[in-house]
């Protein structure tokens, strides 16, 4: 996040601990600000009184609720353009408090889905109802014999496609529909996306992340 330097002239602190804890600052999310405020808040409160108080009730918020979980953001693209409102999605995301990472599904190991609680996924589809390169293996995990219950997991999926090829984001029906039948709580409805989707993506998101927060 960005912020403005750290004035020595208003601040008691010396050049070089204003400089660290600007460049500290720059590295944050919204929320790990939040959070430390909190905690310095305690502290100084406990200077007051002269009581020590807990860290963790310092530190934390009074109620992060499911925000505090993380959201992973799957990927599988062909050309760029899944990849693309990933990263924008996840942007978006820290942006709002959450703790959300966007992953390639080729880098992703599927075994780790069974601990996921928030998944988001955005995928094309490649061909004639194929999934992309990248999202093969994490496609033929959830539908082989070793794909885990997902009965805590709660997603959502964003299909890419083209209405020109008769499988219409088939990849991101296939993901959806499993998800669901391996257990999964879908949190907002699919939407398929056509090659002109700056709009509906962009709608899309919003709606998604405030039902994650």
């Amino acid at each position: 996040m960005k912020v403005s330097p750290i004035q020595e002239h208003t601040s008691p602190l010396d050049a070089q601990q204003a400089q660290q804890l600007s460049a500290l600052i720059e590295t944050l999310t919204p929320m790990q600000v939040t959070w430390i405020s909190g905690y310095l808040a305690g502290i100084n409160a406990s200077a007051a009184t002269g009581e020590v108080a807990a860290p963790a009730e310092a530190a934390a918020p009074a109620a992060q609720g499911d925000a505090s979980e993380p959201l992973t953001i799957l990927y599988g693209s062909q050309t760029g353009n899944a990849e693309d409102i990933a990263e924008s999605l996840r942007e978006r995301a820290e942006a709002a408090g959450l703790n959300a990472t966007a992953y390639d599904m080729l880098d992703y190991k599927p075994k780790d889905l069974k601990k996921e609680k928030n998944v988001i996924v955005c995928v094309s589809t490649h061909g004639e109802g194929d999934p992309p390169d990248n999202a093969e293996e994490l496609h033929a995990f959830i539908f082989g014999k070793k794909a885990p219950k997902l009965d805590g997991l709660k997603f959502s999926v964003l299909a890419f496609g083209d209405t020109s090829y008769e499988h219409f984001c088939q990849t991101g029906k296939d993901f959806d529909a499993q998800l669901e039948k391996l257990g999964g709580t879908r949190v907002t409805d699919r939407v398929d996306l056509d090659v002109d989707f700056d709009e509906a993506a962009e709608a899309w998101i919003e709606s998604t992340i405030d039902k994650y927060k």
